[in-house]
């Protein structure tokens, strides 16, 4: 399985993983053959990306996700809430909270798992499908930071509900294709403390922990962050968590004004900041947690080998790579090694193949 991107070329080809609304609802199931009019339609709402089979490596899997029926259940109650904030309505407080116990519970299970979180988003519903990764990595850093049960699931609904204020915000601004402007980045900025009231006004009964997520999420250890710029001390540990896993998210992630960073970047970015900008040991917990080097990327080997990362291990920065090219970029049989071993190291992540053989960036 690859992404790709949408366009007449895709005709004829399979979907390997169903496509979801914003509102939840599923637009075209995995195993779909990809016909024009599917394309037509994907294009019109904004879909620039799918997962589809690919030829060479049919079987090959993406990283771990959540089940992709708790991930549509996640992603509707996230609309839902916005809907009920936008129309000044109680929200669902226990259909969140249910929901947050269902990603728990999973992520518990997943024990060890290392998460790609790959989700195709169309340009519109960034913050529904952003909101439910932010949740499963947070949560994942709070197990690893020994949160109980109690915790975990306040930390989960938070987690949520943390850009919640952004329903309230102008849509052409969350949209807007180029950089904002001074004035509309103040504007935006705003949904942190619009979020807070409006999760106190419409769920009056949920603990002060979680909604404070909504508020602090943004706060820096430096205090260079927002709304109130207070430091290390100040800020409780579920915004310092979320803070993590809301700016990993994005990095990797495209918006409408710029393609998203490498892991390998967002890596090193987040690594940059630790210390400064977010705890270290949050860093830490979720550098281990998500694919450095995503299952299904192009690389090429510290021995001039190239080939496609084709499996986790517990250290992300040492996947298995299936070997597909020579130094010379020839086809060889393919072999599988381990990044780590005998000094091998990954020296250089590739956007294509190493031959004119069709390709986008991944399997």
């Amino acid at each position: 399985m690859r992404v790709v991107p949408v366009g007449p070329n895709l005709a004829g080809r399979r979907l390997a993983r169903s496509v979801v609304l914003k509102d939840g609802r599923v637009l075209l199931k995995a195993g779909t053959v990809l016909t024009p009019q599917y394309i037509e339609s994907l294009s019109r709402r904004g879909f620039q990306w799918v997962h589809i089979h690919h030829e060479l490596l049919p079987d090959l899997a993406l990283d771990a996700d959540i089940s992709e029926e708790l991930r549509i259940r996640a992603t509707e109650q996230v609309f839902q809430a916005a809907e009920a904030v936008a129309r000044r309505r109680p929200l669902d407080h226990v259909g969140i909270e249910r929901t947050a116990e269902m990603l728990l519970e999973e992520v518990r299970a997943n024990g060890d798992v290392v998460y790609g979180l790959a989700v195709v988003r169309a340009a519109d519903d960034d913050t529904f499908t952003h909101s439910v990764n932010v949740a499963v990595l947070s949560l994942a850093i709070g197990l690893r930071s020994g949160l109980t049960d109690r915790l975990l699931r306040r930390l989960g609904v938070g987690a949520l509900l943390h850009d919640i204020g952004k329903a309230l915000l102008p849509k052409e601004i969350l949209t807007k294709p180029g950089p904002l402007t001074d004035e509309e980045r103040e504007i935006l900025k705003t949904h942190t403390t619009l979020g807070f009231h409006a999760l106190r006004e419409e769920a009056p009964s949920m603990s002060p922990l979680s909604t404070n997520v909504a508020l602090s999420h943004h706060e820096r250890l430096d205090g260079s962050g927002y709304p109130r710029g207070i430091r290390d001390p100040e800020i409780h540990l579920f915004s310092k968590i979320v803070a993590v896993a809301d700016v990993w998210d994005a990095m990797v992630s495209d918006r409408p004004y710029r393609p998203g960073l490498s892991e390998v970047e967002a890596a090193r970015t987040l690594a940059a900041g630790a210390g400064r900008l977010f705890r270290p040991e949050l860093v830490q917990r979720l550098l281990l947690r998500v694919a450095v080097f995503p299952t299904g990327t192009y690389v090429r080997l510290s021995d001039g080998r190239a080939g496609v990362v084709t499996r986790q291990t517990p250290e992300p920065t040492q996947p298995e790579v299936t070997v597909l090219w020579d130094r010379r970029n020839r086809p060889v049989k393919p072999a599988t090694v381990r990044v780590g071993e005998e000094g091998l190291y990954i020296d250089a992540v590739m956007d294509h193949l190493p031959s004119a053989m069709d390709g986008h960036g991944r399997l």
